[in-house]
């Protein structure tokens, strides 16, 4: 039991330091601001309850974005009110935690598809501590569906390889997975597409 808290240890510390890092770059470069095109549809879900004005205020509804995201994101701006500390504060730390949270899910998958530790902790630790975009990885990532899609992606990637390492796949692996899926389809299209392909690799 030891020896397995001890192997948990090191990608925790990658984890916190990650977290650390992009506060940090957060409260530097911090902003009472809307980003975006999604940011638009979040704040008008926030105040009026419709998805609508992703470039100028009054534009009116539109179906130019994914639902999901934006309504997520507009229920946290209605609650904490939109362009406020609290609100922006609560969307980067959600940000932060999808992307790190993607990353320590990849970590796990690929253990369980046999990579070793040693290159797992490199790309865990590239992924905590070298970001490519900061910018997108924490105020960017907080309006968009990118963070959520991410991160429903490793876990959908997870949940495909420990399906794949059983001896017969039952209607529970295909449900489970059907279901993610579709939730994906709705978060990014790109990405839902590429979830629907892994399943049909997995079936094969």
């Amino acid at each position: 039991a030891s020896i397995g808290r001890r192997s948990y240890l090191l990608p925790v510390l990658l984890l916190l330091a990650g977290t650390a890092w992009r506060i940090w770059w957060v409260n530097r470069h911090f902003e009472v601001k809307i980003w975006g095109e999604a940011g638009r549809v979040a704040a008008a879900f926030a105040r009026t309850g419709t998805l609508a004005d992703p470039f100028f205020p009054g534009e009116g509804p539109t179906a130019h974005l994914n639902p999901v995201a934006p309504m997520i994101n507009g229920l946290v701006l209605r609650i904490l009110g939109v362009e406020t500390t609290e609100s922006i504060w609560a969307l980067a730390l959600f940000a932060i935690s999808c992307c790190l949270g993607a990353a320590f899910i990849l970590y796990q998958a690929f253990g369980m598809m046999g990579a070793s530790r040693g290159s797992r902790l490199a790309a865990l630790a590239l992924a905590c501590l070298l970001p490519l975009n900061p910018f997108i990885e924490t105020d960017e990532f907080g309006f968009s569906e990118g963070g959520m899609a991410v991160l429903l992606s490793a876990f959908i990637v997870w949940r495909t390889v420990r399906a794949d390492r059983k001896s017969e796949i039952g209607f529970p692996e295909i449900a489970g997975l059907s279901f993610l899926m579709a939730l994906l389809f709705f978060i990014s299209l790109p990405l839902g597409l590429a979830g629907y392909a892994n399943l049909a690799l997995l079936l094969l």
